[in-house]
């Protein structure tokens, strides 16, 4: 997953996944836009992964270093 988030340049961070993240996840999954879920709580990830192939971090969106893993100076959004 590492290597696959750092391939990634102007993507989307998503900052959580809970009921308004997943629905997010999902317009973004099915419209082909790139975009990485940072979210705490793995049964929230595990949800998202019912959506499909997501790429996520298992952190939190507050902590630098996961928004650096995210590819934050790469991001778009």
């Amino acid at each position: 997953m590492d290597k696959r988030i750092a391939k990634m340049k102007g993507h989307i961070i998503l900052c959580g996944a809970g009921h308004n993240g997943k629905c997010v996840a999902m317009e973004f999954f099915k419209t082909h836009t790139p975009f990485v879920v940072i979210e705490r709580q793995s049964q929230y990830i595990e949800d998202i992964l019912e959506i499909g192939d997501i790429p996520y971090i298992q952190g939190d969106a507050t902590a630098d270093s996961d928004l650096i893993s995210a590819g934050i100076h790469r991001a778009k959004v």
